[in-house]
């Protein structure tokens, strides 16, 4: 990555995002870019204009409500007003699971509300983005995926999951695609599993499955996962489904 990094996050206030966020406005350097769905909430901006920053480091909030199909491109038309010129990392970390149900029992307007925020507005952001990742020296997108993403791994995760697990097989696929179709200029494109954690989403899957919360914490996962993004190269880590150690999990 250049000598200032800068990255885009969605869903940057709560949760993994928050704590992404966090640890890259600590370092120096960087210019972090979250995307959140209402800026004009002063919990929102506070929860994230308090954190510390690291030298030379500064927070860019912007709207990118992910159900909007044009938010985003607004959004990133806005950048250069601050010196933005080039995104280095985009990260697709905005997403909804609160429905759980056998795929008999679905409620189709939840499927389509999950495949809009999982699986459309990830793609949303890589078409607004791709300028001005194409304007970086080591351009990398990331998809925040799912175990219940896995085909393979269906069997193992006995969770009434249709709705949830297939918005993420489709982003899956759609990233992957990226990383096929977008290799000729060096883009790093994959998705990772960031693991089964202790927050909002994370919980409300463990409370389906019968547990109290989720068994992992961010505070464990997080360094491990901005590690992964700091490291992945297009040889090593393009067109993969990672886990947040960086070993393959299945499609």
């Amino acid at each position: 990555m250049s000598s200032n990094t800068t990255i885009l996050i969605t869903g940057a206030n709560r949760g993994i995002g928050r704590a992404i966020t966090k640890l890259y406005l600590s370092r120096p350097n960087t210019t972090l870019i979250a995307g959140v769905r209402d800026p004009t909430n002063t919990t929102t901006t506070a929860s994230l204009s308090t954190l510390p920053l690291g030298q030379g480091s500064k927070l860019v909030i912007v709207k990118i409500e992910s159900s909007s199909e044009t938010d985003a491109k607004t959004a990133i038309s806005t950048l250069p007003q601050h010196g933005i010129t080039h995104l280095d990392l985009v990260i697709a970390n905005a997403g909804i699971g609160h429905y759980w149900a056998k795929a008999r029992d679905v409620d189709i307007e939840e499927l389509k509300q999950h495949y809009l925020i999982n699986s459309i507005a990830p793609l949303v952001l890589f078409q607004a983005a791709l300028p001005l990742l194409k304007a970086s020296k080591s351009p990398k997108f990331v998809t925040i995926s799912s175990a219940l993403g896995s085909i393979a791994a269906m069997e193992n995760i006995p969770l009434p999951s249709a709705v949830y697990g297939s918005s993420k097989a489709a982003l899956n696929f759609t990233t992957r695609k990226i990383h096929q179709e977008e290799g000729d200029w060096g883009l790093v494109a994959f998705s990772v599993h960031p693991g089964w954690l202790k927050t909002e989403l994370g919980n409300a899957g463990a409370a389906a499955a019968g547990l109290q919360e989720a068994p992992e914490t961010l505070e464990v996962v997080i360094p491990q996962l901005v590690s992964l993004f700091d490291t992945a190269t297009r040889e090593k880590s393009s067109g993969h489904f990672l886990t947040y150690n960086g070993t393959d999990f299945q499609w």
